[in-house]
């Protein structure tokens, strides 16, 4: 997929998974915007720490991260270009400190047929190169308060949020649909809206972002969902909620019955309603600017 979450780290450039929203347009704008910040993100990470861990420099620092697309397109829309190269690595080193996080608390060692960076390196080097990406998130966060305001203390409020959304999302109970559409906003809205200000956006780009943020993440748990990823392991997601809540013995069918059943069910309709709601904030917005001043975010808008 294009992306586990909205703040977790995307398909990489190398190979493109079949199962995503993302047409080839989509996925090779984003990977041309990701790239075109590798050589910053690989001198920032330092050459030391490049040759201890090629394999993250030279794969991992150039797959398509949705975060710093998100952050790149903030600063074009508003207009803050000089942000760009404070805000866009920020945006991906708290990606991939997210992602390897989550590789260290669940014990990841595959993700699809490729050994995660917890397999390749072990459980101290993943630890020390987690510790570096989030010294140097919040190093970036630090230089960026010459322009923001409490620069620091928003950065790191996303990713103390992010990472406490995803280990709530991830127990063993499936919440109500209420509680996990204010999880989705805890998960990838109010992040989004987070990078916005980081970009020093005002308030009609923070809520195009909260809306790109929380239709982005939920058309994912939707594909999950599809794909039976989020049946084999359930986890509270927008349409998972929707399922269960409608009909709770649902997952003790067997999975394509499952996944049947929920492509019938209102669940989907109420999924499918969710998504549109954020799109069509996202719409208002886009379309509220300068046509010159429309960037990727309306391709991700348009494709979803």
């Amino acid at each position: 997929m294009m992306a586990e979450q909205v703040l977790n780290i995307g398909c990489n450039n190398k190979s493109i998974p079949d199962e995503t929203w993302a047409d080839d347009v989509v996925l090779e704008s984003s990977k041309n915007i990701s790239l075109s910040f590798l050589n910053l993100k690989k001198s920032i990470f330092g050459n030391s720490n490049s040759l201890k861990f090629p394999y993250f420099v030279n794969d991992y620092l150039e797959q398509i991260c949705i975060p710093e697309i998100l952050a790149n397109s903030f600063c074009d829309l508003g207009r803050k270009n000089y942000l760009k190269s404070l805000v866009v690595p920020l945006e991906s080193f708290q990606t991939f400190a997210v992602s390897l996080h989550d590789q260290i608390e669940d014990s990841h060692l595959m993700r699809g047929n490729e050994p995660t960076i917890l397999k390749r390196y072990g459980l101290k080097s993943t630890i020390n190169i987690k510790k570096n990406c989030e010294n140097i998130y919040s190093g970036l966060a630090k230089k960026l308060e010459k322009f923001i305001p409490n620069a620091e203390k928003i950065a790191k409020e996303q990713y103390d949020m992010t990472l406490t959304a995803d280990k709530i999302r991830n127990s063993k109970r499936i919440f109500s649909p209420s509680e996990a559409i204010i999880l989705q906003d805890k998960l990838a809205g109010i992040p989004s809206q987070k990078i916005a200000i980081l970009c020093n956006g005002d308030d009609e780009l923070q809520n195009l972002a909260k809306a790109m943020g929380n239709s982005l993440s939920t058309i994912d748990d939707l594909i999950d969902l599809i794909i039976l990823e989020d049946l084999k392991k359930p986890k509270t997601t927008i349409p998972l909620s929707y399922l269960v809540h409608e009909h709770k013995q649902v997952l003790n069918y067997p999975l394509e019955k499952a996944r049947d059943y929920f492509l019938n069910s209102n669940a989907f309709k109420k999924t499918i309603d969710y998504i549109n709601k954020e799109l069509i904030i996202a719409e208002k917005v886009l379309n509220s600017l300068d046509i010159f001043k429309v960037n990727m975010l309306s391709i991700y808008k348009n494709k979803m």
